[in-house]
This record gives structure tokens, sequence and C-alpha cells, in this order.
């Protein structure tokens, strides 16, 4: 017997369907329909009652576009001084609507926007280079060392639920976490996942990740709405 592997039954990347060269071949631009497996992916990032494409999803759509573009067989990528411009909600109509990266220029600058007709909105934009370099281990103790306190993850996500950030149950991974008395580091565990729905970096992991930093905001308001601004470097 021979083991094969035969590409066109693996699940496809829901962010990279289409590829189209720039007119001087200096660009790349991938497109993905917004409905279908994109839609999906998201469904339960839900603000304020709309569905809104998470900001970790914009940096496994970086990555995703910088491997395809650049055919990097190791899957990986360094992104740099990536700043979310405004928020792209899924709702109404969308039919019309894409979600496209496109990558160039001497900084290798990213930009992912989104397409409906020829109306173009501008979300997220960085620097993108491909890495096949394997991520050095984090030294987890001490940072576990320090967080004595547990966490209720019940009333955190209650707290995510007053303020407008109403995750769905895609979007609750955090399995456990505990934090430090002073609020000056934090520590979480998430869900197990059993399948990354054709990612590498699956958006709703990255989130929970992200959502765990409600545990440093010191002298936050509770009624506030804190979201990610900027990234000054991520290696996926």
């Amino acid at each position: 017997y021979l083991r094969r592997r035969f590409a066109w039954r693996e699940t496809p990347h829901p962010l990279t369907h289409r590829r189209a060269e720039g007119e001087e071949g200096g660009s790349v631009t991938l497109r993905s329909p917004a409905a279908g497996a994109l839609l999906a992916l998201v469904a339960d990032h839900v603000v304020q009652g709309r569905v809104v494409f998470p900001g970790a999803g914009y940096l496994e759509r970086a990555r995703a576009a910088c491997v395809a573009a650049s055919g990097g067989a190791g899957g990986g990528a360094v992104l740099r001084r990536a700043f979310f411009l405004q928020p792209f909600l899924l709702d109404g109509s969308l039919d019309r609507l894409w979600l496209s990266c496109e990558l160039g220029g001497a900084e290798e600058r990213f930009e992912i926007r989104s397409e409906l007709d020829e109306q173009r909105t501008a979300h997220c934009g960085g620097s993108a280079a491909a890495s096949d370099s394997r991520l050095a281990p984090l030294a987890r103790a001490p940072a576990r060392a320090g967080c004595a306190h547990a966490v209720d993850l019940a009333r955190l996500y209650a707290a995510f639920g007053r303020v407008g950030l109403e995750y769905g149950p895609g979007y609750r991974m955090l399995h456990r976490a505990a934090a430090a008395g002073d609020a000056s580091a934090s520590v979480a565990w998430l869900h197990r996942r059993g399948h990354r729905d054709g990612t590498r970096v699956h958006p709703a992991d990255l989130d929970g990740a992200i959502q765990q930093t409600a545990l440093l905001a010191q002298g936050a308001s509770s009624d506030e709405i804190r979201l990610p601004f900027s990234v000054g470097e991520a290696r996926l």
C-alpha cells in the first residue's frame, strides 16, 4: 500500500479563494466572498447584535495571503505594524460583498479591504513577510507562578455581554484562566480545537487570547468596549 495525498480532499482556506496578479506583476490580491465559509468562520463574533469580522481574523488573513503569494512551504509569516482601521460588518445582503488582501510594494505591505460593487473600504494594513522559522517555546512556568487567582469565566463573559461583546459558543474559547493579584499578568488555557476549518491559526483561538487581555485592564471602566487597535509584531 502507498500513502497518497489528494489536495482536492483538503478543506480550502476560507479567506484565500481567488488570486489575481497586479497589472505590473508587483502586487498580488487574494479575494474571498463574504458569504459562505468566511461568514461561518466568524458568525459567533457578535458586537452589539451584529456580526463583526474579528481583528484576529485579519492577522490570519494576512498570514494566509502572504504564504499563498510567496509559495512558502512552512505556512508561517511575520506581521509588523498592523493597524485595525475600521470594522468590517457582515450583515444585510452579502451576495456582492468580498474581502480582499493585496500584498506588494517595497516594504511588503498588505492591505485588507472589503469590496461591494465599486466601493472599497480599508479595514487593516501593515507589513508581512513569509517565515519558515519555528517559534521559540514560551517560558510559561514563571507566568503561571505569579497568577494565583482563578478567574470566573462565566462572570467574565457575562461582563463582555453587558458592554455588547456577545460572543457565541464558537468564540468562547477560554477554558481556564488565572491572574495576578495586581492585574499585572494573566495566564489562560484555550479549549482544545478539533477542526481548524481550513485555517492555520483559527481566528477564534487568537481572539480568545486577545479576550484574556481584559484581565490586564487596570482602571478601565466596566461599561466600555475595548477593541484592539494595532499590533506591533505578530508571528504566526
